[in-house]
């Protein structure tokens, strides 16, 4: 069931009359902020190292990408932020 709300929440983002890209020329979510919520929406839970592998890019890249998806309030994050453990939910 949560892999199922994650991948509508994802679908409802990706939209195109959507907040979070509507504006095509600035949009608020980039191309691996998108990859980053796709794959998410296939597990229940990711770590950034995880996201590190898949998406081949550094853990600062993928911090930074992360800080912004929790401000926008996309992406929780589960743990203390300097536990090596902490891991990452899409917020349905």
């Amino acid at each position: 069931m949560r892999v199922s709300n994650a991948s509508t929440k994802i679908w409802n983002i990706f939209s195109s009359k959507n907040q979070y890209t509507q504006n095509q020329s600035n949009p608020l979510l980039d191309e691996l902020e998108k990859i980053i919520l796709v794959y998410m929406g296939s597990k229940i839970m990711v770590t950034r190292s995880e996201l590190e592998q898949h998406t081949n890019h550094s853990g600062r890249t993928i911090g930074v990408k992360l800080k912004h998806l929790i401000e926008l309030g996309l992406v929780r994050r589960n743990g203390n932020k300097y536990d090596p453990k902490q891991t990452y939910e899409i917020i349905e």
